[in-house]
């Protein structure tokens, strides 16, 4: 048999355990929650950041021509057609 003295420690340890997961479980709460809204502002961020590149893109699409324009000047031509076209 179990003595009233060991019941005892022993139901106080499960209230013990019982408090610890209570704690465990606000925490997890409370990082399930913080990371849906990292995620949340995360998505957010890269939307902006998809919007502006497009605005730039449809804005200023003949800049980006001539800047890749001249890159290909300045860096010669055939230097940079062995780089897309190997063997030239």
């Amino acid at each position: 048999m179990v003595s009233k003295e060991l019941e005892k420690s022993l139901i106080e340890a499960q209230i013990d355990i019982a408090n610890s997961l209570k704690g465990i479980q606000g925490n997890l709460k409370l990082l399930n929650d913080h990371n849906i809204l990292h995620s949340t502002k995360t998505e957010a961020e890269h939307n902006t950041i998809m919007e502006r590149l497009k605005t730039l893109t449809d804005k200023y699409w003949w800049l980006i021509l001539i800047l890749i324009a001249a890159v290909l000047l300045m860096a010669g031509y055939k230097q940079v057609a062995t780089l897309f076209i190997p063997g030239l």
